[in-house]
């Protein structure tokens, strides 16, 4: 499929995306409501864009998206508004409790995310259930390290003082969470009795023993290569990968789903269609819960979903459509990932690799592989920056290049991460020498890696807004007055009954 016929192909759903986008934001405004009737005007005008034709059709389900959008966001909004915990603000509860996102933070000072079931009840000792809510708990001293050794799915049983959020707090708003739990004693807790979180677990534990041979800090950097577990990293090592740029290599993201998969490729492929889509299918939710469902997770994981079930239905399209309907899929679901910068820069990056990469490899000189991943580096440098001076206000001159330079470690450092931290897993208790063998080539991968970034963090130059801006303005008239020369080139030689050879195609 040739590039203009890939971006024809995605030009409906990337409409569609951008009304329930527009929808979504439309939705904050409005606050929160149960938004009942919007919702169900979305649903029919969606189910009424399948018999329209093709430019009505992408219309009317962009309308119907964004009507969708803004009750989705109603709806979540007023979701935390009525949660049924804020009734014990300013008061110390028993909660029974499971573990939604693992701890963070230092042995003396631990926080975590707690999935309320239940309240305990002091007179009669029951636990009365409640509504699903999300709690952000902190705790400290003898509590902090109690704290520290929980993991997701285990089932506790806490105790602390309900705070309401505070002012700086919008980014555990946009992970769901309705309310603090502070001074957090935990009282009981049992491993997760769900069996996908205690097979994610166990795979977990087997991936860092694979790298038990490694120092402390390569130890951290490969969780974070691997997994996107960063809590172990040391806070100026993952500063100066953020200041560098190449903060996304420590975030979980579509090439860490495709080594996966790549990992269970030969017991895969050995099934019929439907048995691989299902196999695929269980590997790909596996590997999310092992990473904890983080946003960038979710995009790589939907539409790694998404190409295996094109696959199975006989209809290959093209990436850009792909994204765009694995993106709607996630945001209709839960419409707060809009303000999650992870998701964005995942959707963003992934996005300017499928607009860019293919022209910018076309473009550069030298061997095939140079020019390849030199293009995806460029073009996903090139899909991020709007996210980040959005977000940020200002990204660093120096990304690119640090991006370039690393790129060459950072594939093969997930590869061996994953294949290599597994296998040595398994057969290192038994035979030591297997663990020393793998961590020899991430030993050197990872110390490349952090030469680059800590190298790149020293340099000082960013750009910010205006200067993106002017940067901008300058290329497109550069393009405008290149374009404008051609034309003018052209008529000329069409006027002398001459004509100008045709740009050479790759």
């Amino acid at each position: 499929m040739t590039d203009r016929r890939a971006r024809y192909d995605a030009a409906g759903p990337l409409i569609a995306l951008a009304g329930l986008v527009a929808g979504v934001l439309v939705g904050v405004e409005v606050g929160p409501a149960p938004a009942a009737g919007v919702y169900a005007v979305g649903v029919i005008g969606l189910a009424a864009s399948w018999w329209t034709t093709t430019r009505v059709r992408v219309a009317l389900a962009a309308l119907a998206l964004g009507a969708l959008g803004c009750a989705a966001m109603q709806r979540a909004l007023d979701g935390g508004v009525d949660a049924p915990v804020h009734e014990w603000q300013g008061i110390r509860a028993t909660f029974d409790a499971t573990v939604a996102r693992d701890p963070t933070g230092t042995p003396y000072s631990t926080s975590l995310v707690l999935r309320l079931h239940g309240v305990a009840d002091d007179a009669t000792g029951s636990v009365r259930p409640l509504r699903p809510a999300l709690l952000y708990a902190t705790g400290s001293g003898d509590a902090a390290g109690r704290l520290r050794v929980l993991t997701t799915g285990d089932r506790v049983v806490v105790s602390g003082l309900v705070r309401p959020l505070g002012p700086v707090d919008d980014w555990l708003q946009w992970r769901h969470v309705v309310a603090r739990l502070e001074r957090v004693s935990l009282l009981e807790f049992s491993p997760p009795s769900s069996p996908m979180f205690a097979v994610a677990d166990r795979l977990r534990a087997v991936v860092l023993r694979g790298t038990s041979h490694l120092p402390l800090e390569q130890r951290a950097q490969v969780a974070g290569f691997v997994l996107g577990d960063t809590r172990e990293l040391p806070r100026e090592l993952e500063q100066a990968y953020r200041d560098a740029g190449l903060s996304h290599l420590l975030v979980v993201s579509g090439a860490n789903v495709a080594f996966a998969l790549a990992l269970a490729g030969p017991v895969i492929r050995r099934l019929p269609l439907a048995g691989r889509f299902g196999a695929g299918t269980a590997v790909v939710v596996l590997f999310a819960t092992m990473t904890r469902f983080e946003p960038s997770v979710l995009r790589a994981s939907v539409l790694a979903a998404t190409v295996m079930l094109t696959d199975l239905v006989g209809r290959p399209t093209s990436r850009l459509r792909m994204l765009a309907l694995a993106v709607i899929a996630l945001v209709v679901v839960d419409p707060f990932l809009v303000f999650v910068p992870g998701f964005l820069l995942s959707c963003a990056a992934t996005a300017g690799i499928a607009f860019w990469a293919r022209p910018i490899g076309a473009a550069l000189p030298g061997p095939r592989v140079v020019r390849e991943t030199t293009a995806v580096s460029l073009a996903a440098q090139l899909g991020v920056a709007p996210v980040l001076l959005a977000r940020f206000g200002e990204i660093p001159v120096v990304a690119p290049l640090a991006n370039l330079v690393a790129a060459p470690a950072a594939e093969p450092l997930g590869v061996i991460g994953l294949a290599g931290g597994s296998f040595a897993g398994l057969v290192a208790p038994r035979i030591p020498l297997v663990g020393a063998v793998v961590a020899l080539p991430l030993r050197l991968l990872v110390d490349w890696v952090s030469l680059v970034a800590r190298t790149a963090a020293s340099v000082p130059l960013v750009v910010d807004r205006r200067a993106a801006l002017a940067v901008v303005a300058v290329v497109s008239l550069a393009a405008a007055g290149w374009r404008g020369r051609g034309g003018s080139l052209r008529r000329d030689a069409s006027r002398s009954g001459r004509s100008l050879p045709d740009a050479p195609t790759r």
